[in-house]
């Protein structure tokens, strides 16, 4: 799929066009963004209906929607444990996946060092 949507991106600009390439998920750091912005969402209405939590469990595949939850979390401080199982890809791989676009989506906010809040990668 990524190598089809590249050809066809190169294709296009060979004829002066200007594509906006949004990967497959929408796995890219503007695509996560919809995802911090949950976050926030998500902690506005736990506030405002009296419901505390501390774990959210997730599917997890092209890697945006956990990096961008990973992203939101981090950058609102709001300390609640976030799991993904991968559904695509080995868990090393994933984990690497979604670390990468989680950092790149915390940089593209002024974020800082998505590992700062806990230490290290993880779940």
């Amino acid at each position: 799929m990524a190598a089809a949507l590249a050809a066809l991106t190169d294709e296009l600009r060979a004829k002066g066009r200007r594509p906006y390439a949004i990967p497959g998920g929408g796995s890219n750091p503007v695509g996560a963004l919809g995802y911090v912005n949950c976050i926030l969402e998500l902690l506005q209405q736990s506030f405002e209906a009296g419901v505390r939590f501390d774990h959210i469990v997730m599917a997890t595949g092209s890697a945006g929607t956990q990096a961008g939850l990973v992203a939101g979390l981090h950058g609102s401080n709001a300390g609640i444990a976030l799991t993904g199982i991968s559904v695509r890809a080995p868990r090393p791989r994933q984990e690497e996946n979604v670390y990468r676009l989680a950092q790149a989506t915390a940089d593209l906010l002024g974020l800082g060092d998505v590992n700062s809040a806990r230490g290290g990668r993880g779940g």
